[in-house]
């Protein structure tokens, strides 16, 4: 024992040291890390485009040599390949050479589900892996879950360490590095080896304990992709015996316009406050909220795109550095019934009990959050009119009535002035929905359906992909240009849209409001109907 305690000091000051040593290797070498053969650095998207179509072309020829179709495996088009003997590729069964672990083996296997944001996460976590139903039964299965590490924790994580690495704070990768070490004590590997440390080596396996440590979260997709993060997570996944990330995809024509609404959301809405979740004041400044195009661009331009490509091809790069087993999973978000949850409870490793039980519950209603209609459009509109004095209202309440004297006029937003995504965006936004397909949609992992069937596909993405460019889905209203036609400018010549005086931003009593007089408005309904 003596020469154990002198062991775990000697291992203690070489972290120091290492640690020490990394800090500034990092800062010369971080520069280089993380450039995405995709181009989306730069906004370059004539040369993006003919990239995507090459890889395309490698795709639907099979000259990509990280691909096959014997086996069922994934081309890596457009992603930083690793070493051959470490090539990673997605899996979505267990029949398709998953990594199996069972209760005899007692090997400790950390599973993470990393999202991306808005391809389900909420429902998995709500009516599975959080369920009064499924919750015993995922124990059952030698699972348990690490609840330690918030979304709170990971923002905290980003802006305090990992998005500042010169001056990162360590102590909150700390906490995340902790929070991982007492789930693998926890498991039976982890009580075996401690027991060891403590002298005892009449150690007996409890087959009771957890083998799998679930860790869901989206944010997981959302750590910046750089040297840092990526070595910080290597030292984070190495003690396992194996690591499965299991990633959701979403087509990506589908899913930023649902990133779009995410980004809307908290600049119109409290999700916490049940009394009052509209913001009503005018606190946004002006052109603060980004129309869609630029809201594209941003996520390009900042290195922020992570749909399920730019996610699967940076834990990619990071498990194909671990000498443990890693495996990417990929499950589709639009499984088949809309039920998402059985497509992640039965293709969760080792989860056959939980699985079990999950197929005899036919026709199960399933807890759904209501969709939320944001009045995204609309909103725009308000606060242009507000910054010009169209408007003396709480702002959810004049685009309500906006909206209202819109439908009682016949008039839609679509007849208003757009701000859409440009020729060369649309190109892009097309050649990485498509890829993504070939990559993750459902058939591509089906032997022998590589040439009529997937031309059908293509055909039929593409109608679909048409329909959301008529529709003017990637675009947002013009705001000011609206504002400038009198057919729109005169909808605020009504009462409904003003007040006595002039708002300030925190909806205060500012000057008086010439439109009220002007209009002969009144305080009272009865002297509105006089």
């Amino acid at each position: 024992m003596k020469f154990l305690s002198a062991s775990v000091k000697f291992l203690f000051a070489w972290s120091i040291c290492s640690i020490v040593v990394f800090h500034y290797w990092f800062i010369i070498d971080s520069a280089s890390f993380g450039d995405s053969i995709y181009g989306i650095n730069t906004l370059d998207f004539k040369d993006i485009q003919e990239r995507e179509q090459n890889d395309i072309q490698e795709l639907l020829t099979g000259t990509d040599k990280g691909y096959s179709r014997t086996n069922g495996g994934i081309a890596s088009v457009g992603i930083k390949k690793p070493k051959k003997r470490e090539q990673i590729r997605p899996v979505v069964s267990e029949s398709d050479e998953e990594i199996v672990i069972t209760p005899t083996s007692q090997k400790p296997a950390l599973v993470l589900h990393v999202g991306p944001q808005k391809t389900g996460s909420t429902s998995v976590q709500l009516n599975v892996i959080r369920s009064k139903i499924f919750r015993p039964l995922l124990k059952k299965d030698h699972y348990q879950e690490i609840v330690g590490f918030e979304y709170q924790d990971f923002d905290k994580l980003r802006k305090k360490c990992l998005d500042i690495p010169e001056k990162c704070d360590y102590s909150y990768w700390n906490h995340l590095k902790t929070e991982h070490r007492q789930a693998y004590n926890n498991t039976a590997a982890g009580k075996q080896i401690n027991a060891v440390l403590d002298g005892n080596n009449e150690t007996n396996a409890d087959e009771d304990l957890p083998i799998y440590t679930l860790h869901t979260n989206e944010e997981w997709a959302l750590l910046p992709h750089s040297q840092l993060t990526f070595s910080l997570l290597k030292e984070l996944f190495e003690p396992w015996n194996s690591v499965h990330v299991i990633i959701f995809y979403r087509p990506v024509m589908d899913w930023l316009p649902s990133m779009y609404k995410q980004y809307r959301k908290y600049l119109l809405y409290r999700p916490r406050s049940l009394d009052t979740p509209w913001k009503e004041g005018y606190q946004v400044k002006r052109n603060e909220q980004m129309t869609f195009p630029a809201f594209l661009r941003d996520l390009i331009e900042s290195d922020r795109l992570r749909d399920t490509l730019a996610t699967f091809e940076f834990y990619q790069q990071v498990l194909s550095q671990l000498k443990n087993h890693h495996k990417i999973n990929i499950m589709q978000t639009y499984a088949p019934d809309d039920e998402i949850e059985r497509e992640f409870l039965c293709k969760l490793p080792g989860a056959t009990k939980s699985c079990s039980h999950m197929n005899t519950m036919i026709d199960y209603k399933w807890n759904r959050m209501n969709k939320l209609i944001l009045p995204l459009n609309l909103d725009l509109v308000i606060v242009e009119a507000w910054h010009q004095n169209l408007v003396s209202i709480k702002r959810h309440s004049a685009a309500v009535a906006l909206e209202e004297k819109m439908k009682a006029l016949n008039i839609t937003i679509t007849e208003m002035p757009q701000i859409c995504i440009s020729k060369d965006e649309e190109e892009w936004l097309w050649n990485r929905t498509l890829v993504s397909e070939k990559l993750f949609g459902k058939s591509a992992f089906i032997p022998n359906t590589y040439s009529s069937d997937k031309a059908t596909e293509s055909s039929a993405l593409r109608s679909k992909f048409e329909n959301a460019l008529s529709q003017k889905k990637y675009c947002s209203v013009n705001a000011t240009a609206v504002l400038e036609i009198e057919r729109f400018r005169s909808l605020f010549d009504d009462c409904k849209f003003h007040s006595p005086h002039y708002l300030t931003r925190a909806l205060m009593d500012g000057k008086p409001n010439p439109k009220w007089t002007e209009l002969g408005c009144s305080n009272t309904d009865d002297d509105k109907e006089e």
